[in-house]
Order: structure tokens, then sequence, then C-alpha cells
């Protein structure tokens, strides 16, 4: 389940798609999931550095152009 909500978080923060395109595109979950994968996220990068590093190297990634 963290692997998704870490794809969800980075969908979230990455692009301007709504909660509920996101969570269509995750399998038809509700906005309130994907509401709270970005929290359980923004929770795990708060208190991990080891997550934090991982979510910036993925953003990184996925960003270059």
């Amino acid at each position: 389940a963290f692997p998704r909500q870490i794809a969800m978080y980075l969908c979230r923060t990455l692009t301007d798609s709504s909660l509920q395109a996101i969570g269509e595109q995750f399998g038809g979950r509700d906005h309130g999931t994907v509401i709270h994968a970005c929290k359980a996220v923004e929770n795990m990068i708060d208190q991990d550095d080891g997550v934090k590093q991982t979510i910036e190297h993925l953003k990184t990634q996925l960003t270059r152009g």
C-alpha cells in the first residue's frame, strides 16, 4: 500500500490533476483515499529522512526534461 500512496502523493504534488482524477487512475479509488495517502506520505517525510530522500530522488527523476 505504501508504494501506491507514494505514487498518489507524487501525482498530487507534480500535476494539476484533481483528487478525483488521481483516484480514478488508481483503480477507481475515492478522493478521500488520495487525501489520506498524501497525508500519510507527508507524515513519513517529516518522521523519516530516508523516506524524504527517496521522495526527493523520485521527484528529481520524474521532473527531468
